[in-house]
């Protein structure tokens, strides 16, 4: 028989199981049941014993049906990550209905246990799919990794969420908390500033005259465009500005 070791310890106490019972009678049983809940019979009518009024209407005590009503399954408490010592569960309600021709009351389970109704299952266990999982490849060589200061890299790798398919899926799904690092440093001897520089302008200088040209200079990391800072201090600096003259003037005599 099924247990439900499973469940969380606030709600085990919830459940009730229906085990076996000794009658000795088992007519008498359902005669006795039938009496505490106000079903008094005579040849036509299941009436209230306190004289309120039919409860079920006319009917002879064959035309008694029960039967079980059951609620829908309520959501998983967990939707994957099953293992053999534990796993989601769904609970639902279950009520022991009485009918006499077309009309209908709650009654008490035991009433349906004892007409040969076995009571439904309130409880089972779901998420047996294992839940998606981090996967990630090889880190990058240090060599060609970026730098980002000097004589150090910033190595990557891939890191993907997926199912046990194989199949990738939104990292969403995935706990957020085991995530493997995609980035981690690393010692790289390239990694040290060089200097960038831009094209040189258009000469400032009139017709015949004497102007300059200018261009953009930045200390980069090297096999970069992110900013080094100061490290480039000890290199040789580029010139950033070269006089020019301008074209001849146009001969104004002829």
């Amino acid at each position: 028989m099924w247990t439900q070791s499973f469940l969380p310890a606030s709600l085990q106490g919830t459940i009730s199981s229906r085990g076996a019972r000794h009658m000795d009678s088992p007519m008498d049983e359902f005669n006795n049941r039938m009496s505490s809940h106000g079903f008094v019979q005579d040849d036509n009518t299941t009436r209230d014993p306190h004289g309120k009024g039919d409860i079920l209407g006319k009917g002879t005590r064959d035309s008694l049906e029960f039967e079980w009503q059951m609620t829908n399954w309520s959501e998983c408490s967990q939707t994957c990550g099953f293992t053999s010592s534990s796993s989601g569960y769904q609970v639902r309600s279950i009520q022991c209905l009485a009918r006499v021709k077309n009309v209908t009351s709650p009654v008490d389970g035991a009433l349906c246990v004892d007409a040969g109704l076995e009571a439904p299952v309130t409880i089972q266990r779901c998420g047996f799919t294992e839940c998606p999982q981090w996967h990630f490849g090889e880190w990058s060589e240090c060599e060609s990794s970026r730098c980002f200061t000097l004589h150090y890299a910033y190595q990557r790798r891939e890191v993907v969420c997926k199912l046990h398919n194989g199949t990738i899926v939104s990292n969403l799904q995935c706990d957020n908390r085991t995530r493997p690092r995609h980035r981690q440093e690393c010692y790289n001897y390239q990694c040290s500033g060089v200097w960038r520089v831009g094209d040189w302008s258009e000469c400032t200088a009139p017709c015949g005259g004497q102007g300059y040209r200018t261009r953009l200079l930045q200390c980069v990391w090297n096999g970069t465009k992110k900013a080094a800072g100061n490290a480039c201090r000890e290199l040789p600096r580029p010139e950033v500005v070269r006089w020019c003259n301008g074209d001849p003037c146009p001969d104004l005599s002829m």
